[in-house]
């Protein structure tokens, strides 16, 4: 009962406390009048703040085939990481099959596995489109180094190209 007490003398100096606050925020006693003008103009300017807002947020929402191919590729790039390669064998182009055949793909997999210490996490993703090719690169994060995993994408978004890489140095 104590508490509950203490909890309820306290309530009136916090509703007075919201309340100037509150007051402080709307202006209230400020010694320069605003005019509707500069009211319609704030008005004006707040909406179209709000509306480039939830524009950008919208665009930013909005998946780019760039990143629809990246997200194909980290589930690819997760079921490799489990020992299932045939997901992302199968996204590769048929030219790109002959040159990295399954068996190849997984010993490469192991390969990189065996000198860099088994695979911990992905820190993060990088896109590349500059017209002509397209990638995305899982940086990844081993126990014994970093590697970057570069899918290159062909005209049919196939990976044409597959690379476990030292990431750039940082600048």
């Amino acid at each position: 009962m104590k508490v509950a007490k203490r909890v309820h003398s306290g309530f009136p100096f916090l509703v007075w406390a919201i309340l100037l606050v509150l007051l402080a925020a709307a202006g209230c006693g400020s010694s320069s009048p605003v005019s509707q003008e500069q009211e319609a103009g704030t008005a004006v300017t707040f909406a179209l703040s709000t509306t480039t807002a939830a524009a950008a947020t919208t665009a930013y929402r909005e998946p780019t085939a760039i990143t629809k191919l990246g997200e194909g590729v980290v589930d690819s790039f997760e079921r490799l990481v489990a020992g299932d390669a045939r997901p992302l064998y199968e996204s590769f182009s048929s030219s790109f099959k002959q040159e990295m055949p399954l068996d190849t793909l997984e010993g490469t997999w192991d390969a990189t596995d065996q000198l860099s210490g088994s695979y911990l996490f992905t820190s993060g993703m990088r896109y590349e489109d500059d017209g002509v090719y397209r990638a995305v690169t899982i940086e990844a994060v081993f126990e014994q180094r970093l590697v970057d995993v570069r899918f290159v994408f062909d005209e049919n978004d196939k990976v044409s190209g597959l690379f476990f890489e030292q990431p750039p140095e940082n600048e």
